[in-house]
């Protein structure tokens, strides 16, 4: 019964965090740092959310195989698989009911907001959960296994910041530069870097 109410966190987690990258698309005013190359991958490919997910995770998922196998569990399984399943679902939900992006900027800030919210609330029912760390957050704890700085280990919050600063920069080349996709990188881009930790 324990494990099935975890399950049922992780579930509910990954389904809000879905609903968060909706929000941020609704919002046009940027993506998290993890989705800004997922959505870059989607203009170069003109995949779906979902399946772009997949395929950026699924280098993370090998890179966790090899390197931190033990931190493996069903929640990393159930986040691979459905975490675009359930933006893909929430972005097309928004477009049946003619909920589209607002051209008032405060109303964007407010879809933005909602969007961390979601985000920092969806990761912290899944972690709670503690039933495997999802591929994207396993970079950062391959780097301070493996990485060190005059035989010192560098710091998680260090390596976090490597990771999504990373994917920042690919949203920025790819997603700003070659595709002149102006709403990948913003507001909320520089809000979860910086805030979505502590909420």
């Amino acid at each position: 019964m324990k494990l099935f109410k975890k399950i049922i966190g992780v579930l509910i987690g990954t389904l809000i965090m879905g609903l968060g990258v909706a929000f941020f698309e609704l919002s046009s005013l940027g993506f998290d740092g993890l989705s800004c190359v997922v959505v870059s991958l989607q203009g170069l490919t003109s995949v779906t959310y979902s399946i772009g997910y997949l395929l950026v995770n699924l280098l993370f998922f090998i890179l966790m195989i090899i390197f931190l196998r033990g931190q493996i569990g069903i929640g990393s399984v159930i986040n691979y698989l459905l975490t675009g399943v359930f933006g893909d679902l929430f972005m097309h939900l928004f477009k049946a009911v003619g909920f589209s992006g607002s051209s008032i900027f405060i109303l964007n800030l407010l879809f933005g907001l909602f969007g961390v919210i979601c985000l920092a609330l969806g990761i912290a029912l899944y972690a709670n959960a503690n039933l495997g760390v999802t591929p994207y957050d396993a970079l950062p704890l391959i780097i301070t296994k493996y990485l060190k700085i005059n035989k010192k280990p560098i710091k998680y919050h260090i390596a976090r910041k490597m990771v999504d600063g990373a994917c920042i920069l690919f949203g920025l080349i790819v997603g700003i530069i070659v595709l002149k996709q102006y709403h990948i990188s913003g507001i909320n881009t520089v809000v979860t870097l910086i805030f979505v930790g502590y909420l």
